[in-house]
């Protein structure tokens, strides 16, 4: 009977540097009715917050600092991390002061994120009152917020809440708290055109299969579909290098996956900035812009060679054809045996024992080629198997071979050139 009440009042979770005065207030509070945990630092509250799900967060306004804060008072930085994250974002975040005036702290406190503020030595009913008042209000927007924030279709979060939750996000990043961070543009190439080519279903499968494909290869700390054919992508903590990683492998997994039933491929426009370049720009709201503006920038370099390209914005407009090209003065394939000596176009560079071409509409499913792949100014011989072929709404047909055989050293040299490939890409991007 008791644990039916405390569900009913709602879960609290007490943060403070003072255990045996946080172990008083959740005994106080249990005794109400609340269901009460107890948090003793920015880590571990944090941790609870992400897998317990409470319904309200009471901070202690003198919570002491942990080595990773990065100036400012504790509590504050919390809260703000709180509502950085998708999962708490919308948590109500009371501070627990004591009987001093808080006059001071108002301002910080709440734009940080914060709701209230609430006495330790408050009489119990009002504080209960004022608990009990955000935990409704919090059951009664989460109902309505979990529609606003995401796509009905997909899933994922929608453009609206990227929108909010970037404001709050960059905030303990612009501190240097978080390490770079890197902000993806992804649009289906040609969507429009082929989206008039499917039906219902087949139009929200293909979304469904992109949105999976999305999560489970970018490791990314928010995904979020905001509009039709468009995606945006955040990721913190991470470095330039492994960013264009993940944009490389998500941008081959989607063409990959959807071969054989509806050929869809991605452009990918990549933005990687540390604390101190959106420090730079002076305010939260400057550094959100820079980084739609780079991203954008990429995505249209991307889709300026013909979609299915990862994009990264540089000052150099050399150094950006050069990587959005991705190496096609390079690398080229020609097609020998019983289809003539003809070259093909590249729709994607080597990887998983393959190769993607364009402009092959005679191959099909199950043809034996014989390739000569030409990597600068060595060439090597090989054999395949066409593993997919198919046509994408605006682009030529393309399909994909799979390696059966590599003359000679072929393999060592396919694998130098990639290494290679990877090392200019990520010096490139550091210049």
């Amino acid at each position: 009977m008791l644990e039916t009440t405390r569900r009913a009042h709602g879960r609290l979770l007490v943060v403070t540097s003072q255990m045996a005065r946080g172990q008083e207030l959740r005994r106080t509070l249990e005794q109400r009715g609340f269901h009460v945990r107890l948090a003793l630092g920015l880590t571990e509250a944090l941790e609870r917050a992400r897998n317990w799900h409470p319904s309200v967060v009471l901070i202690d306004i003198e919570l002491e600092s942990e080595p990773s804060t990065n100036g400012g008072r504790a509590a504050f930085s919390l809260c703000e991390r709180l509502k950085a994250s998708p999962e708490s974002s919308s948590l109500p975040v009371l501070y627990l002061t004591s009987n001093e005036a808080v006059e001071g702290w108002i301002e910080e406190g709440l734009e940080a994120g914060g709701s209230d503020f609430v006495g330790w030595e408050a009489p119990l009913p009002v504080m209960q009152s004022r608990i009990l008042q955000h935990v409704r209000l919090f059951e009664i927007e989460g109902r309505l917020r979990l529609k606003a924030i995401r796509d009905e279709v997909t899933g994922l979060y929608s453009g609206q809440f990227l929108v909010e939750h970037l404001r709050h996000w960059l905030a303990p990043l612009m501190r240097g708290e978080l390490g770079h961070i890197a902000f993806m543009r992804l649009d289906l190439d040609g969507f429009p055109e082929l989206a008039v080519q499917l039906n219902s279903l087949q139009h929200e499968s293909l979304l469904v299969l992109v949105s999976e494909l999305l999560r489970e290869n970018l490791g990314a700390d928010l995904v979020a579909r905001v509009a039709l054919d468009k995606f945006a992508v955040l990721l913190g903590g991470i470095d330039p290098e492994e960013a264009l990683k993940r944009a490389e492998a998500t941008r081959l997994a989607v063409e990959r996956e959807t071969a054989l039933e509806i050929p869809a491929t991605l452009s990918v426009g990549v933005a990687c900035l540390s604390p101190a370049d959106l420090r730079a720009q002076g305010s939260v709201d400057a550094a959100i812009n820079l980084l739609h503006k780079q991203a954008s920038l990429g995505l249209q370099q991307a889709q300026s060679y013909g979609g299915n390209q990862v994009g990264v914005f540089q000052e150099s407009n050399q150094s950006e054809r050069r990587r959005n090209r991705r190496w096609e003065v390079d690398f080229r394939v020609e097609l020998v045996g019983r289809f003539g000596v003809r070259e093909a176009r590249l729709a994607a560079d080597l990887s998983n024992g393959g190769v993607a071409l364009e402009g092959v509409a005679d191959l099909k499913i199950g043809d034996h080629v014989e390739l000569l792949i030409h990597l600068g100014d060595e060439v090597v011989a090989a054999t395949g198997v066409v593993a997919w072929s198919g046509s994408v709404a605006g682009l030529s047909p393309r399909c994909g071979i799979a390696f059966e055989s590599l003359a000679g050293d072929g393999q060592e040299v396919l694998r130098r050139y990639l290494a290679e490939r990877s090392r200019a890409l990520a010096e490139e991007h550091t210049d």
